[in-house]
């Protein structure tokens, strides 16, 4: 990869893009699933969330655009900070 290409790597928007419309998608694939009585919010709670007459169903959408070492994409680990934070944020919600 050039210094160029990486320079503009940096400051592109495209992989934040992909993720929030992955995101939206995924929300109106789960409207449209939708049975009386539930109602579905859109980063409200969460990145998607559900309210069921029996509680709260929380969903965390994740896009990748990181590639391992045979150019798959790469999936998220227990390494990661993103599924901590998530999983932080879940727990301050069940708390409050």
């Amino acid at each position: 990869m050039t210094k160029k290409n990486k320079v503009i790597e940096q400051h592109t928007a495209g992989p934040q893009a992909i993720g929030f419309d992955y995101q939206f998608y995924y929300f109106m694939y789960l409207s449209l699933q939708l049975i009386p009585g539930q109602k579905i919010g859109f980063e409200v709670k969460d990145d998607i969330h559900i309210d069921t007459p029996s509680g709260q169903i929380l969903y965390q959408t994740k896009n990748s655009v990181l590639k391992n070492s045979e150019g798959e994409t790469q999936n998220l680990t227990l390494m990661d900070i993103d599924l901590w934070k998530t999983l932080s944020n879940w727990t301050e919600i069940i708390k409050s």
